[in-house]
């Protein structure tokens, strides 16, 4: 599969979730769970660190694809952000790391 149908492949599960489990809009580790046992029920009950190392064998998507695509959805799609809480905290978060990134 290439990368690009790979992206799309995700978001569209990454959509699904966040139509179908509100609180994947405001908690990206849920959401990353989710997705990998979406796309390989396998993970499911796996330690953590089970996942991560082995996740090329699961043949699951990076948590930063992920987020990416969380982020591109809710983008274009305000009626899936998060809380108001979770918006305040990213753009926050999102502040500290530009200025991280400057240096």
């Amino acid at each position: 599969m290439s990368k690009l149908n790979e992206l799309r492949a995700v978001s569209s599960i990454v959509r699904q979730l966040l139509e179908s489990v509100p609180e994947t809009r405001s908690d990206d580790c849920l959401l990353y769970a989710l997705v990998c046992n979406n796309i390989n029920p396998e993970t499911s009950g796996k330690s953590f660190s089970e996942v991560m190392i082995n996740r090329v064998l699961y043949s699951i998507p990076a948590p930063e694809t992920v987020r990416r695509a969380r982020q591109k959805i809710q983008e274009n799609t305000p009626y899936l952000k998060g809380s108001g809480r979770c918006q305040e905290a990213r753009k926050e978060l999102e502040e500290d790391f530009r200025q991280f990134a400057r240096g």
